[in-house]
């Protein structure tokens, strides 16, 4: 029996993936986090929509949805590199990646995104000129071993060449179990590209949850947490809804790791006074300033709230009516 094509089982289960991405964004979903994104993968299995491939690291770039837009934080790529890599070794075994093949359509528009990334990075991210795969899960880890391989700005001074850029041969003599990842290419869960085109933010939200139980490296910093908050808010203003902030935290902590999911309110204060607008410039400007950091930054949500009390008319996120 010859197998259906791509788009009729894409078309096979769109419909139930929307209803699950409606549930998980409304906070509808009862099961919890966890069971919405093993309910997904069983769907995108049963509809023969993913396979596990060894993909070259040269053309794997970042899903623009990764992170809640922000798609990468270079210091937690040098981290991952310069303090796990290269002390503990590579061990394919524990490696886990799941990327979507990228669509026809959609992509000179992922490229772009993941050249502006590389842009915005100061010199610590490699440039990329050839995408064929977007990750969403283990995207820091690929951007670190890509960082082994082409040419970035070096954090860590043990793998710094003369001109001040990563050494791939320093990265190799200090690590050897990195040079099989690095130049054959790594075991990567591909979904096919369309079911993100069929059903927009479905792989967004797989991010999202699968890289809550992961490392430090790759959780969601303090500032992409205000961003989740900020989407939220100001979609619920675009429909000229009034927000409700207590909801709008409930929503934004659905699968969100701990210590943050404790402290939402906190972070909806300042959302609500320092985003910038419904187009959040102001978040965006931090986002920016986070990119180019070469260590890591904790953001306390105490500080933030207190921020979020300063100048309440100024920088309020939308011009809409509070909910008391």
């Amino acid at each position: 029996m010859q197998q259906k094509s791509v788009a009729e089982r894409v078309n096979s289960c769109a419909d139930r993936l929307r209803s699950l991405r409606d549930a998980h964004e409304a906070g509808t979903y009862f099961e919890g986090p966890e069971a919405l994104a093993a309910e997904v993968d069983r769907i995108v299995e049963l509809a023969a929509l993913v396979t596990v491939e060894t993909i070259d690291i040269s053309t794997m770039g970042v899903f623009p949805g990764n992170r809640e837009g922000s798609m990468l934080v270079p210091a937690d790529v040098h981290g991952l590199l310069g303090e796990t890599f290269l002390v503990n070794g590579f061990n394919p075994h524990r490696w886990d990646c799941s990327a979507l093949s990228v669509p026809l359509a959609l992509k000179a528009g992922w490229l772009k995104a993941n050249q502006a990334l590389v842009a915005s990075s100061d010199g610590l991210l490699p440039d990329i000129s050839e995408m064929t795969h977007a990750t969403g899960i283990g995207s820091h880890g690929t951007a670190a071993l890509r960082a082994a391989k082409f040419p970035c700005k070096a954090v860590h001074a043990s793998v710094a060449g003369a001109d001040g850029l990563v050494s791939y041969g320093k990265v190799i003599a200090m690590q050897p179990s990195l040079r099989i990842p690095i130049e054959q290419g790594v075991q990567v869960r591909v979904i096919k590209g369309e079911l993100e085109e069929a059903v927009p933010g479905i792989f967004q939200i797989l991010s999202r949850l699968g890289n809550v139980s992961n490392s430090h490296f790759r959780l969601q910093t303090t500032l992409q947490s205000c961003a989740r908050i900020h989407n939220i808010a100001a979609g619920i203003a675009k429909n000229g809804d009034v927000i409700d902030w207590d909801k709008v935290g409930r929503l934004a902590s659905i699968g969100m790791a701990a210590p943050e999911s404790e402290h939402v309110g906190k972070l909806c204060s300042f959302v609500q006074n320092w985003a910038g607008s419904e187009r959040g410039e102001i978040l965006q400007d931090l986002w920016a300033y986070e990119k180019t950091l070469t260590q890591k930054r904790f953001i306390s949500a105490s500080d933030l709230e207190v921020l979020g009390e300063c100048d309440d008319q100024y920088h309020r996120i939308v011009p809409v009516h509070h909910h008391n």
